[in-house]
């Protein structure tokens, strides 16, 4: 939306979607459009690999691993010599195309895969080892906030644990938080609206912004952060869930629901009207 309100033109929009620079907040599409083309060929091939024995499967992982390890190390020197490969005078958008490359995250897609592959095994394992999961991610965690603050010096391993060990860690939480009805109620709520949310939530905050600060005068950033906080999470989530039910609404929120007729023609008026006299 942002893009077309400066210009309708589709090829530089393929180009602004495929350099993930739509919307600062879908940075990561030219990434996911490209592993969707990629997909169902690496499927395939860890499919493959699966059903091989596990001294090889695993051995694939540490490759896999190790690789990572030096394509992150050598990220920039990759991309700036594939971009100039590729293009004699890259413009901004172009340079933006390699740089969110999936390659450079492929980890992090493996990972999700073997987990997908083996995830009964891989649910044991992690719920038997989880205080020392949550420990150590409490000291990568510690390691990665001093980094940020220029505190200590930055060790490349430590920060691809630290990324590693916070999917361990939060899926141990969300294991643990899922057991509990009511928690598990409020997250499923918020997480079965939460991408249609997370797209639309810069136009709400664009719009609240606007009235807080300008309208109001309201300058103080813990207030208006705080306020900004409550509607991207609160007011946005209701509102998909409210679109969710509008007739073909699901091809804006990703979330089939049933449509305010359909919800209106299922009430059964007689059960109504009956509930209503007895309470008299």
């Amino acid at each position: 939306m942002h893009y077309f309100k400066k210009n309708i033109n589709i090829p530089d929009l393929c180009m602004q979607i495929l350099s993930g620079d739509a919307g600062y907040h879908l940075w990561y599409m030219g990434m996911i459009v490209r592993l969707f083309i990629y997909l169902p060929l690496i499927l395939w091939i860890l499919k493959k690999i699966h059903v091989q024995s596990f001294t090889l499967r695993l051995s694939v992982f540490i490759t896999i691993a190790i690789s990572y390890y030096e394509v992150s190390k050598y990220q920039n020197v990759i991309s700036d010599k594939v971009i100039h490969f590729i293009f004699n005078n890259p413009t901004a958008a172009q340079m933006k195309i390699i740089n969110i490359s999936p390659f450079f995250w492929f980890l992090y897609f493996i990972m999700g895969i073997y987990i997908a592959f083996n995830y009964e095994i891989f649910k044991r394992t992690v719920l038997k080892f989880k205080v020392l999961i949550i420990v150590t991610y409490i000291g990568l965690f510690t390691y990665a906030y001093l980094n940020e603050m220029n505190m200590v010096p930055f060790i490349r391993a430590m920060y691809l644990l630290y990324f590693v060990f916070s999917i361990l860690a939060w899926y141990i939480i969300s294991v643990i938080l899922s057991n509990r009805a009511v928690t598990y109620s409020i997250f499923n709520f918020f997480g079965k609206y939460s991408f249609g949310s997370y797209l639309s939530h810069v136009l709400l905050i664009q719009l609240i912004l606007k009235i807080i600060m300008f309208k109001y005068g309201i300058r103080d950033w813990l207030a208006v952060g705080t306020v900004l906080w409550i509607s991207s999470c609160i007011v946005n989530t209701i509102l998909i869930k409210a679109t969710s039910h509008i007739p073909y609404g699901y091809l804006i929120t990703g979330n089939k629901q049933k449509s305010y007729i359909e919800m209106i023609k299922s009430i059964n008026i007689k059960r109504v009207v009956q509930t209503v006299k007895s309470s008299f």
